[in-house]
């Protein structure tokens, strides 16, 4: 006769979480970068714009090797220069920096670039533009919105709503307001 016990040990309850710490561990992407001096650095930020070259390090992760394609610089608009938008495109550049900043800071470091999201949305809500601009006020509030929510979730560690923005909707909702602001006609 052969007894069985139901318990689990405490040796595979360590190899389990092991295994679930390497399954779940991100893939880091590394700049290296080259100096007007000659120097290299490697970094996990951007290179710098006096940097003579930039290589994207291929790292591993979970699938195997990876790049990180950070996502393309916003195109600069030009707008007419009798409309009145000035304001909504100091508070995209601001949306711009501040975000650039969220991302890359950690998630424990999170608190600051968050609040300073949700604070320019109270200021863009709050905003007051001529009724032609309405629109693109309201494309740059939802922007502000999700990107926000988006650092809020992940601070959760929601990182699937996350991706989802930083892949899809980010993308939608800066074209949305670029188109807005470019076709812009006051009188």
């Amino acid at each position: 006769m052969t007894v069985t016990s139901n318990k689990v040990s405490p040796m595979y309850v360590r190899f389990l979480l092991a295994a679930a710490l390497l399954a779940a561990s991100p893939a880091w992407a590394v700049n290296k970068c080259k100096g007007p001096d000659g120097r290299v650095v490697y970094q996990d930020t951007l290179c710098t714009p006096e940097s003579t070259s930039r290589e994207e390090v291929r790292t591993w992760g979970n699938s195997g090797y990876v790049g990180h394609r950070p996502p393309p610089p916003p195109k600069p608009i030009e707008p007419n220069a009798k409309l009145q938008a000035a304001p909504l495109l100091a508070m995209y550049q601001r949306w711009i920096d501040a975000e650039r900043l969220a991302m890359s800071t950690s998630r424990i470091a999170l608190a600051v670039p968050a609040s300073t999201l949700q604070a320019m949305r109270r200021e863009i809500q709050g905003m007051q533009v001529a009724a032609c601009l309405e629109d693109a006020r309201k494309s740059l509030e939802e922007l502000i919105h999700k990107s926000a929510e988006a650092v809020l979730q992940f601070m959760g560690k929601e990182e699937l709503t996350g991706l989802l923005y930083q892949h899809i909707e980010r993308g939608q909702a800066i074209q949305k307001f670029e188109r807005e602001i470019a076709a812009l006609r006051c009188e």
